[in-house]
C-alpha cells in the first residue's frame, strides 16, 4: 500500500526566493504572467457580460493566485471558465422564460465567482505555503499530503463544473425534471429537479476536468517514481462532478427555496406573495448551497483518495 509517513515540510513564502531551491526563476515568471493573464481573462469576462464588474475583480484574484500556484491549477481553472460561460449562453431565449435569476450573458457577480471558486483559491494558498512554486507529481507514496491538497483542489472544480454542466443542459430536457429527494415531476428551474441530461452533463463537466488534470500532470510536472495512475484521477474527477452535482441538488431541494409564481409563469427563489412552495426552505441561497457542496465534494474526493493509500 502507500505510505503515509510523509512529514510536512513548512516553508515560509520568503523561502522560495532562495536561488539554491531553483524557484526564483519560476517565481519570477509567474509573478509577472499572473497578473498580466489574469487581467486579460477578466476584462474579456466583464467586455462579453460573462461577468460583472465585481465579478471581474473577483475572477482577478482568483485567477491571480491560481497561476502563480501552478499551470497545472491554471488549465483546470480556465477550462471550468471557459466551459461555463459558453454553456449558460446556449439557448439564452429559452433560459430567460424558465429561470427567476436569469442574467443576460450570465453575468456572474463577485458572490457567484467566490461560490465557485473561494475553497479552491484557499487550497492555492496553502499549497503556496507548503511547496511554493514547485510543480509536485501526484503521488501517494512521495507526497501524500501534497497529493490529497491537490486532488482536492481539483474534486472543488470537477464538482462546479458538473453542477453547472447539468445546470445549463438539464433544463433543456425534453421531459420535466423530478425532485431528487421523492422522485415526483417538477417544474424546469425547480432547485434539486434531475433530469438524465442533467445527470450525464455532471458526468461529462467532471470527466473533463480530470482530464485537464491528467494533461496537467503531463506537461508540467516533473517525474515521480510512483505516480498515481492517470485513470485513477480521471475517474476521481468524473465521481466529483457527478456526486457534487447530487450533493447540490439535495441541498437545492431541501436548504433552498423553489416556488411557482403564476404571476411570472416559472419557478422562483424567494417567497412571495401569489407563489405556491414547491420544495424546501429559505434557508440558502443558491450561491451558498455551490459552495457547501463544491467544499464537501473536495473533502470527499481527497478522502477517497486517502482510501486507496491503505
Amino acid at each position: 500500500g502507500y505510505s503515509t509517513t510523509e512529514p510536512i515540510i513548512i516553508m515560509s513564502p520568503l523561502s522560495m526566493l532562495d536561488p539554491q531551491d531553483g524557484l526564483t526563476y519560476t517565481l519570477i515568471l509567474r509573478i509577472i504572467l499572473a497578473p498580466i493573464a489574469s487581467w486579460g481573462l477578466s476584462w474579456s469576462g466583464y467586455k462579453k457580460k460573462s461577468l460583472s464588474f465585481s465579478g471581474a475583480i473577483a475572477a482577478f484574484f482568483v485567477g491571480f493566485f491560481t497561476i502563480l500556484t501552478g499551470y497545472r491549477l491554471a488549465l483546470t481553472l480556465l477550462t471550468f471558465y471557459y466551459t461555463s460561460s459558453k454553456l449558460t449562453k446556449l439557448k439564452s431565449d429559452y433560459k430567460k422564460k424558465v429561470e427567476a435569476d436569469f442574467k443576460e450573458g450570465g453575468s456572474r457577480d463577485w458572490k457567484q465567482v467566490f461560490a465557485n471558486s473561494f475553497t479552491g483559491t484557499v487550497l492555492c494558498l496553502v499549497y503556496l505555503y507548503l511547496n511554493g512554486t514547485t510543480e509536485i507529481q501526484l503521488d501517494l507514496n512521495n507526497h501524500y499530503y501534497t497529493t490529497l491538497l491537490l486532488l482536492a483542489f481539483m474534486g472543488h472544480y470537477a464538482c462546479c463544473n458538473g453542477d453547472t454542466w447539468a445546470s445549463e443542459l438539464g433544463i433543456l430536457n425534453k421531459k420535466d425534471p423530478i425532485l431528487i429527494i421523492t422522485g415526483s415531476p417538477v417544474p424546469r428551474g425547480t432547485n434539486g429537479g434531475v433530469s438524465p441530461i442533467g445527470l450525464m452533463a455532471s458526468l461529462g463537466g467532471g470527466s473533463l476536468i480530470g482530464i485537464c488534470f491528467v494533461l496537467g500532470n503531463f506537461l508540467f510536472c516533473s517525474p515521480s517514481p510512483t505516480p498515481l495512475s492517470p485513470f485513477i484521477i480521471f475517474l476521481l474527477g468524473a465521481n466529483a462532478g457527478f456526486f457534487g452535482s447530487l450533493i447540490d441538488s439535495v441541498f437545492g431541494a431541501t436548504l433552498q427555496y423553489s416556488g411557482y409564481s403564476k404571476k411570472h409563469g416559472r419557478v422562483v427563489n424567494c417567497p412571495e406573495e401569489g407563489a405556491e412552495r414547491i420544495c424546501g426552505q429559505d434557508l440558502l441561497s443558491n450561491d451558498q448551497v455551490n459552495l457547501l457542496s463544491s467544499f464537501l465534494t473536495a473533502l470527499v474526493t481527497a478522502s477517497l483518495a486517502a482510501l486507496l493509500s491503505h
